[in-house]
């Protein structure tokens, strides 16, 4: 029954140590790729090697300018926040005195316009080599005749002209908020692929090369201790052929040209 138990726990033991062998190396097989270990591959994969670097170089270059470009937009945009709660709060002022002036304007301006004064044109701009969209303000300045408007026709178009300078600046901020919106998930993602490069794809190239490394220089020791043992073993064999001429010398004195056609037979055999 002991020896039963013991078994069955050397058995447990055997298939525990294969397990984490066997986990072992698949960790292994993970962080390198799975190639022959020859020299074609070898120099393949130093090429590889020397153009992910190169790539990861090119990359955080990249990365590097995007970042910039980045700030000076973020910078920008908030100076226009800044700026448009000003233009806000000059607005509101200048409405209040407007419609103190003028009362209620609203129904006499929707009466008497008939198209958009501001139309905001969509296009494209190349910065840092990333496409960002441009809004562009287009202002169709309509000279309106406001006859009830009497003395307050003045505070209107100051009202308008600061409405207008507040919508602008609504758009500039619009284009900046786009760009940003842009280079933040560009810099993101250059950030990730650099990271992918120099965290997984560098190291990945790095073990299969120090791999196949290694097995080239095992099997360039089996060979030449293969080559070692065999010129060991045809030595010893030329030894014993010696060894033989020499007794059947000394046995027949008389048959030594035979002999000797014997010997130089033997070490031609010798390569």
């Amino acid at each position: 029954m002991n020896g039963k138990k013991f078994g069955i726990c050397a058995y447990m033991l055997l298939m525990l140590s294969f397990g984490s062998l066997s986990g072992a190396y698949a960790m292994n097989n993970d962080n390198r790729f799975n190639v022959a270990p020859n020299r074609m591959n070898l120099k393949h994969y130093k090429a590889k090697l020397l153009g992910a670097q190169d790539g990861a170089k090119i990359l955080k270059g990249k990365a590097e300018k995007l970042e910039k470009r980045y700030r000076e937009i973020l910078k920008e945009c908030k100076a226009k926040k800044h700026e448009l709660g000003e233009d806000t709060k000059l607005s509101a002022q200048a409405m209040s005195r407007t419609r103190f002036a003028c009362g209620e304007i609203g129904p006499l301006v929707a009466a008497t316009v008939t198209k958009p004064s501001v139309v905001v044109e969509v296009g494209n701009q190349i910065l840092s080599g990333v496409t960002t969209p441009t809004f562009t303000a287009l202002i169709h300045d309509q000279q309106q005749e406001y006859g009830r408007l009497h003395q307050g026709g003045q505070e209107f178009k100051q009202t308008r002209l600061l409405y207008l300078k507040m919508l602008k600046n609504i758009i500039n901020i619009a284009q900046l908020q786009a760009s940003y919106n842009i280079f933040d998930s560009e810099v993101k993602r250059t950030r990730r692929r650099v990271n992918a490069i120099e965290k997984i794809l560098i190291p990945k190239n790095q073990a299969t090369i120090r791999y196949i490394e290694d097995e080239i220089d095992e099997a360039e020791r089996e060979d030449k201790y293969r080559i070692k043992k065999m010129k060991a073993k045809k030595q010893a064999e030329i030894d014993e052929m010696q060894a033989e001429t020499e007794r059947w010398r000394q046995e027949n004195p008389l048959n030594e040209d035979s002999a000797n056609l014997h010997s130089s037979s033997s070490e031609e055999s010798l390569f």
